[in-house]
């Protein structure tokens, strides 16, 4: 009878260290199933592609443009306008009229008459410009030269000297034994070459055909 409480506690006992058992490994298993989770998160970001960059690191290379675009119009600023430093050009009048002829017409030479202007004027009052030193000569056989007006002269530069022989097919002798070209500056006439008269500032050049040295 003994024995058999013996065999049947021991079979409990057995009982209970099996359920014991079974039960730490139910433990175990649900232990790894509550940490299993704490896995997953690593395997998804391992299998999750890259996050795009920031909105604020995309704008960076579009600042530096701009940085860059701001410097070269900068760069490329109009330059402020510069003073010009040359000075103005000096200006004078010149005429060349042959009037006087009109006076005269019984003097002037045969086939003259039809090279005369109606109104005696071979070239117009008209505003020139010089360069510094030049005469009243030099002024002239540049204007007669520029606007195709025939001109004739000799010309002696050892000493200075230039003489009008004619001016628009006018010449000398055309209009009487006295007639020929003479020249006025400001109303006055020089007591010396237009070849020597040096051109200033204003002044107003008239060379005159006369058909008489004391006519006006």
């Amino acid at each position: 009878m003994k024995d058999k409480k013996r065999r049947i506690r021991a079979f409990a006992a057995v009982l209970i260290l099996s359920i014991a058992f079974f039960s730490g490994c139910g433990a175990s298993v649900g232990e790894e199933e509550v940490f299993a989770p704490a896995q997953t998160p690593i395997a998804q970001m391992q299998n999750t592609p890259t996050p795009e960059p920031l909105v604020q690191e995309s704008k960076a290379p579009a600042e530096t443009k701009t940085s860059a675009l701001a410097s070269e119009q900068k760069v490329k600023a109009p330059a402020e306008p510069q003073i010009e430093s040359a000075e103005k050009t000096p200006i004078c009048t010149l005429l060349v009229r042959c009037d006087s002829v009109f006076r005269h017409l019984d003097k002037l030479s045969e086939g003259k008459r039809a090279i005369i202007p109606p109104d005696g004027i071979i070239f117009p009052k008209t505003e020139v410009s010089f360069s510094d030193g030049e005469s009243v000569f030099d002024v002239l056989k540049r204007e007669m030269r520029n606007h195709g007006i025939h001109m004739e002269f000799v010309d002696t530069p050892i000493y200075h000297s230039a003489y009008i022989e004619g001016i628009g097919n006018l010449y000398e002798f055309d209009c009487g034994d006295t007639s020929g070209w003479t020249y006025m500056v400001n109303g006055e006439s020089p007591n010396y070459g237009c070849s020597q008269y040096p051109v200033k500032e204003n002044d107003a050049i008239e060379f005159v055909y006369r058909c008489s040295l004391f006519e006006e």
